[in-house]
């Protein structure tokens, strides 16, 4: 009985720090004044929130933070902000794939954007992001959470895709899934970013740049959840999977031959072109005809004149 005296008085006096029980695999430790959580893999050292580093934005452009906790619900914590009407209620919990971190703001009208900084530094390494068309390695880089059509003009300067995904691996050995379809951008230590033009319009979300010792998260929305995985990248791809679930296989027909022409003349083209297939045993599942969409210009006498609108396939 004292014993348990003992630690529920060290769990409500206001220390600094707080650990949870050592188990296999994640544990975390909480800050009570700012409030800050750390992970830990067996005790080692993996990522932590930046002191004083989660934050949000009300429609009225300004923001604020989280500061120091109130109270503890068991795993759930309710953070005060700099607002005097508004808490924060932070739930930390274990999961068969690592750690789940879920906060919320109460109330939540008006908040637009929510910000979480997270430790890192500059010798990190990163894959994910999903379809990324520049970069593999994705240290210094920003990534655009936003399904976004990058045309060929472009394709070479700017980092979009209309694939993307907010989650990440580390070369520390672990990794991070933000679990949210909001537009958003996640900031890697000392990032540069895309050129103004490939991201401007609308404003994205803020991050900054160049800052050596942290990983910004800013997504549109209300609310986050993020889970987070140790291990090779192996296993944390296969946590995150065990969440999001693995993709779908594409219909069999996908895999079969597609036959494509850019200019075709006429409809004489495009059947001589099936039947010389055909009549070599080739199997063809799809004839790709692609100009004229609009009027081309790379037949001879068929050239665009000036103000002709194109025309859709």
């Amino acid at each position: 009985m004292r014993v348990l005296l003992v630690i529920f008085v060290l769990l409500t006096s206001g220390l600094p720090a707080v650990a949870q029980p050592v188990q296999p695999g994640l544990h975390w430790k909480v800050d009570h004044s700012p409030f800050r959580l750390q992970f830990f893999d067996k005790g080692r050292p993996l990522i932590g929130q930046a002191a004083g580093r989660m934050s949000y934005t009300l429609a009225d452009g300004s923001t604020h933070s989280l500061t120091n906790i109130v109270r503890t619900e068991g795993s759930t914590y309710v953070v005060a902000t700099d607002e005097a009407a508004r808490t924060a209620q932070v739930s930390v919990q274990r999961t068969p794939r690592g750690v789940r971190v879920e906060w919320r703001l109460t109330p939540a009208s008006d908040v637009v954007q929510v910000h979480e900084t997270l430790t890192g530094d500059d010798a990190e390494h990163f894959l994910g992001g999903g379809a990324n068309f520049i970069y593999t390695d994705l240290r210094h880089r920003v990534l655009l959470n936003k399904a976004f059509f990058t045309g060929a003009s472009t394709l070479g300067r700017c980092n979009k895709s209309g694939m993307p995904s907010p989650f990440f691996l580390s070369s520390r050995g672990y990794a991070v899934f933000p679990e949210t379809d909001a537009i958003g951008r996640i900031a890697f230590p000392n990032a540069v970013d895309d050129p103004p033009h490939c991201s401007s319009t609308p404003p994205p979300c803020p991050v900054e740049l160049g800052q050596p010792d942290r990983t910004q998260l800013c997504f549109k929305t209300n609310k986050l959840d993020y889970e987070i995985y140790s291990g090779g990248p192996s296993q944390v791809v296969s946590a995150y999977s065990a969440r999001a679930g693995l993709p779908k296989l594409p219909p069999v027909r996908q895999f079969a031959l597609t036959h494509w022409r850019d200019t075709v003349a006429d409809q004489a083209t495009v059947v001589d072109d099936v039947n010389q297939l055909l009549d070599r045993g080739i199997p063809l599942a799809t004839e790709w005809i692609d100009n004229p969409w609009e009027i081309s210009t790379k037949l001879p006498g068929r050239a665009r004149t000036a103000g002709t609108p194109a025309t859709g396939r």
